[in-house]
């Protein structure tokens, strides 16, 4: 059979050995469980009937680049290029993308871990302040302005409210879809295509539901490519993409870094191309300079500032809980080759079959815009460091794929006649590339099994990982497995044993034994928050209270939104006698945890010392009222309400206090107050 296509047509032969080679890609995990695949590995953790299917209508797409069944199949796929006729079907588009809504929903995630997820539920969930991260303002406070509309409350409204914004950037998004294959190709078979293959990718996850800030960003990204492209031909006003882009932005900053295609835009059209035609020159040499600027600067920050650094990867020299991940590393390049096979499944066929026989290039004002933005993505999944390991953070860097696609499939697309005869077959063969993916992730086992080989895959980088999924199955009652999952942490992570001991170790009073141990695991890893806030609370635990503050301020400065670092700062700041900033740290510290024991007792000190009675009883009274069998606060209120000079809350406290502490070295004191109450 291969001789006869070989002899047949010359093109479809490297074609079919190309789709052989794609579907085969997805079954060698099998073979090779512990290799890092994580992002074609998904038939592992699939049931038994996916990976029957997979095999099956794997071999039957490839039987799709046969001619005599390719014949036929091209003849229909024309027929039904409908939604692609030369004008565009705005109609057609929107009926569309509405029937995807109820498939996103009906089908959405069961269980939200993949990025940060479950943090993220809780964050928008919990009866606390919202976190509002400085990165993603605008996505979380949209999510959260959804939650607060909906007659649900607590987790299960967060749920419902991410669910929400995630199905509806799906649809607008899909119409964008559309929209981009009208403009990419000039025929309607070639637009089909380019949809397929839009939609047939793992970043289409994103929209089932997917709890993350980055769903939301999709409909505005497409959409400011496709006005984008509007523009570039004279079709549109550059206002629609300005403000599109901006208010991406606002979502999330990480868009800032595909700006760089709207320096494209703006010197390819009307005012922005005069100024370029005209200062060209200067405008490179500027640039230029910016760019050294930037790179200087960025250099001078990553000097300055361990938490800016830690947004990028090392260059040469790891970070001590991941010493062989630096730009260039092994493990760092095939997590990229990992995100582009899931993002962009059929890359070898599109690089392959495309390049040499496609048509289109990027020396046009399109080609350039969709190159400086492909650039851009390339720039920031090279250099921004997957804080999670990139197979949990593949949906930080899904926007990356978007700039090559659209480049392959806009070459694809506007091919020969030879090249759209290979079209039904690579749509099939794209959707049968990711179908392992959404089979695991929309279901509830496997979409588990699978979060968990990603955190053993980076145990380095997932002890927070499994402490939400220690946590999650505690929410839920199952307490066997939280504890399983506690005793893996435990196990994985003798830092957390280390560290525990060092606290004991001060309390016991053997400070020299404390100390020593909080500066070698600093020593350890001393880019990390856990080290500095170790090594903070060791030294106040031993009374150490200025070089304290020093780690702990630091601490607070890389574990943001973290209250319990802020209380113990706080406590620090108290016992130097600096009140106004252990009450300002403890405000923070309010924001992140408004319920926390800990912050009503620092609150309750604090205002006591400063004189601020009312104050001080206002938050003695939560702490009483969530925990009334503690002594010492009955103590410190009744001393309060006596400076206040209430005689009834006084006695009230005191008359409690001996009652709870009858052998108190205070007896004779609050006697004595009791006497001299009227």
């Amino acid at each position: 059979m291969i001789e006869s296509l070989q002899e047949k047509n010359r093109f479809e032969f490297p074609a079919f050995l190309t789709a052989i080679f794609i579907w085969s890609a997805g079954l060698i995990p099998l073979y090779f469980p512990k290799a890092r695949l994580w992002g074609f590995n998904h038939l592992l953790f699939a049931p038994d009937n996916v990976i029957y299917l997979y095999i099956v209508a794997g071999l039957a797409a490839i039987l799709l680049f046969i001619p005599r069944v390719n014949d036929l199949l091209v003849r229909r796929m024309d027929r039904s290029a409908l939604l692609f006729n030369d004008a565009p079907q705005f109609g057609r588009w929107v009926l569309l993308s509405t029937l995807f809504l109820p498939l996103f929903w009906f089908f959405r995630m069961p269980a939200n871990f993949l990025g940060d997820g479950y943090t993220a539920i809780l964050n928008v969930g919990n009866d606390i302040p919202i976190i509002l991260k400085w990165s993603e303002i605008g996505a979380i406070g949209l999510v959260s302005v959804v939650a607060g509309l909906l007659p649900l409350s607590g987790v299960e409204g967060a749920v419902v409210a991410y669910a929400l914004v995630s199905v509806i950037s799906g649809g607008v998004t899909v119409f964008f879809f559309c929209a981009l294959a009208h403009e990419l190709s000039d025929n309607g078979s070639g637009r089909l295509f380019t949809l397929g293959l839009l939609i047939f990718s793992g970043w289409t996850l994103l929209f089932f539901g997917y709890a993350e800030s980055y769903p939301v960003l999709w409909p505005l990204v497409s959409g400011y490519i496709y006005y984008s492209i509007r523009c570039l031909k004279g079709q549109s006003s550059i206002l629609v993409p300005t403000i599109l882009l901006a208010v991406a932005v606002i979502m999330h900053l990480q868009v800032v870094f595909f700006t760089l295609s709207y320096l494209v835009l703006f010197f390819s059209r009307g005012v922005g191309q005069r100024i370029y035609q005209s200062h060209r020159n200067y405008i490179i040499g500027a640039l230029a300079i910016s760019i050294m600027i930037g790179f200087a600067a960025i250099l001078s920050q990553l000097q300055k500032s361990h938490e800016f650094g830690n947004h990028f990867i090392p260059l040469l020299t790891g970070r001590p809980n991941a010493p062989g991940y630096t730009l260039f590393s092994g493990p760092h390049l095939i997590d990229i080759l990992n995100e582009i096979r899931l993002l962009i499944p059929l890359a070898p066929a599109l690089i392959l079959l495309g390049w040499k026989n496609g048509s289109g290039n990027g020396r046009d004002a399109i080609g350039r815009f969709l190159i400086a933005f492909a650039l851009a993505g390339a720039i920031f999944i090279l250099i921004i460091d997957p804080r999670l390991g990139l197979g949990r953070d593949w949906d930080l860097f899904a926007l990356c794929g978007l700039g090559p696609m659209l480049l392959l499939v806009r070459r694809m697309g506007r091919g020969t006649e030879k090249v759209r005869r290979l079209f039904p077959g690579l749509i099939a063969l794209s959707l049968i590339a990711v179908m392992p993916y959404f089979a695991v992730n929309l279901s509830y086992q496997p979409s588990i099994d699978y979060y968990q080989w990603l955190l053993r895959q980076d145990v380095s980088r997932s002890k927070a990982g499994m402490s939400q999924l220690r946590n999650y199955y505690t929410d839920l009652g199952q307490d066997s497995l939280a504890t399983e999952i506690n005793q893996e942490i435990v196990k994985a992570y003798p830092f957390i044993r280390r560290a525990d001991k060092a606290v004991e170790l001060a309390q016991a009073g053997r400070h020299e034994e404390a100390l020593a141990l909080a500066d070698s695991l600093f020593a350890a890893d001393p880019y990390s928050v856990e080290s500095f806030i170790v090594r903070g609370l060791v030294r106040l635990k031993t009374g150490q209270y200025a070089a304290a503050i020093n780690d702990l301020e630091r601490a607070a400065e890389l574990g943001q939104y973290n209250a319990q670092i802020l209380i113990n700062l706080a406590q620090a700041y108290f016992r130097v006698g600096k009140f106004d900033l252990s009450l300002e740290s403890l405000r923070k510290a309010q924001k992140y945890d408004a319920q926390s024991l800990g912050v009503y007792f620092g609150m309750a000190s604090a205002f006591y010392q400063i004189g601020a009675n009312d104050s001080a009883l206002v938050y003695m009274d939560k702490i009483i009222e969530s925990d009334s069998s503690r002594t010492e606060i009955y103590w410190m209120a009744a001393q309060a309400a006596y400076r206040l000079q209430s005689a009834d809350r006084t006695r009230v406290y005191l008359e409690r206090y001996l009652e709870l502490a009858p052998e108190t070295s205070n007896r004779s004191e609050a006697e004595r107050i009791l006497k001299q109450l009227p």
